[in-house]
């Protein structure tokens, strides 16, 4: 996968962090630096923390934002009818 600057994640979270979009403000070598959507301090994770594909849990804590929308979006269409509307 392609990391590159400007580009929306998720953070699913973890025990001290509350899930959250961010943009990739910077990337050094395997280091990226994210900031959040939400306003708080940006920080950086490894760039083998991201994986391709969203699974809806801690497993997979850094995607790219468009990997969570096709999770998302799948999750929805497994809904009933009746609570799509």
């Amino acid at each position: 996968m392609e990391l590159k600057v400007g580009m929306k994640i998720y953070n699913h979270g973890d025990q001290a962090n509350s899930p959250h979009f961010g943009t990739i403000t910077k990337i050094s070598d395997r280091v990226i630096t994210i900031t959040p959507e939400d306003g708080l301090n940006p920080y950086r994770v490894d760039s083998y923390d991201f994986k391709d594909e969203y699974k809806g849990n801690g497993l997979t804590r850094l995607v790219t934002a468009a990997a969570y929308d096709k999770w998302f979006n799948a999750e929805i269409e497994k809904l009933p009818e009746s609570i799509k509307k």
